[in-house]
């Protein structure tokens, strides 16, 4: 008698990869977006006014250019940390 795992065929084994490679990288994306915004809403508690409405309201271009590279920065530290 074969093992049970001798039994999966190879384009249910390429099925199951696929399959768990998407899971994963959904999972990644989840925690990663999570991440990016829990490090927003940090960096807005932590300087003075509220950094999304100088953005959103009243349109403050040097405010924008703050967040965007303090979220690059914090972007490029998650995907170091997922790699």
């Amino acid at each position: 008698m074969e093992p049970l795992f001798a039994q999966i065929t190879s384009q249910q084994a390429a099925i199951h990869l696929v399959l768990h490679n998407l899971l994963a990288s959904l999972a990644y994306g989840i925690a990663g977006i999570a991440l990016m915004v829990g490090a927003f809403k940090t960096f807005d508690w932590m300087t003075p006014g509220d950094l999304g409405r100088e953005i959103l309201e009243k349109g403050n271009i040097a405010a924008s250019i703050l967040a965007t590279g303090f979220l690059l920065a914090v972007a490029l530290i998650v995907a170091a940390a997922f790699s």
